[in-house]
């Protein structure tokens, strides 16, 4: 999809709106609409497209709502990578997102904070940095996974470039009945290995085993004992070894 360039989004005739915090909330996140039931009536919200590109409907949002003093990103993550929309947001992927993110930097408020959900995004301190220096903001991400605490998670985003003085968007007790974990599983290489601690999602992010990769075996077998629907992703072009050695077993150790 070809991004509508910076010239076609009026920034001129932009409407200002009296809106403090934004929340852009991807809705491939499980169950989303329970984290909506509890956020601060100050907030607006704004559910993103899946066919369209997330970087660019922020854009286009913040465009039209100036003077907003910060916003909440929730979407699934991986380290040092946003899934947003249709699109992804990392280091291969930031500089063709430049303009716009230092666009960014122009319409919040006093050099504004952005809070970011994703799981594990701020492990990649460096991702996290270019983001910080490229928007001109404070921010603030999680190192680890986000949501339920019976599948590893926790609402507290560790890592912070700048200071972040706006608290997050979810009250206690929706963050309590959050049954899910904002986190997707990137396979990292194609030999059929088995070394990481499965028995999670956020057990195998956190850790992979020796190698540090994740392989579709691993992912199948976390994605198994995590509750809910899950997202794994593969390289394309890539061919990806499952050895069967097994059989009549279902836990995808060996068939």
């Amino acid at each position: 999809m070809k991004l509508k360039s910076l010239e076609a989004i009026d920034f001129q005739s932009a409407v200002a709106i009296a809106t403090k915090s934004i929340l852009f909330i991807d809705p491939t996140v499980d169950d989303y609409q329970i984290l909506l039931k509890g956020i601060n009536p100050d907030v607006k919200i704004v559910l993103l497209d899946t066919y369209r590109d997330g970087i660019q409907q922020i854009t286009e949002t913040l465009v039209r709502n100036q003077g907003v003093k910060a916003i909440h990103i929730v979407s699934h993550g991986t380290s040092g990578c946003l899934y947003l929309g249709n699109g992804q947001l990392n280091l291969g992927t930031i500089e063709k997102y430049t303009e716009q993110l230092q666009r960014w930097s122009e319409i919040l408020k006093d050099h504004g904070d952005i809070l970011i959900y994703g799981c594990n995004v701020a492990v990649d301190l460096v991702f996290v940095q270019k983001l910080q220096e490229l928007t001109g903001t404070n921010i603030a991400a999680s190192a680890t996974p986000t949501g339920n605490p019976k599948l590893g998670g926790d609402w507290n985003l560790e890592v912070s470039f700048g200071k972040v003085s706006t608290p997050i968007a979810f009250a206690a007790e929706v963050c309590q009945a959050y049954s899910g974990i904002l986190a997707q599983i990137n396979v990292s290489i194609t030999d059929d290995t088995v070394d990481g601690d499965t028995s999670s999602i956020s057990a195998l992010l956190s850790d992979p085993g020796t190698d540090g990769e994740i392989s579709l075996r691993e992912a199948v077998i976390a994605a198994n004992n995590t509750a809910g629907d899950d997202t794994i992703n593969l390289t394309g072009g890539e061919t990806y070894s499952l050895t069967l050695t097994g059989s009549e077993e279902d836990d995808s150790e060996t068939g």
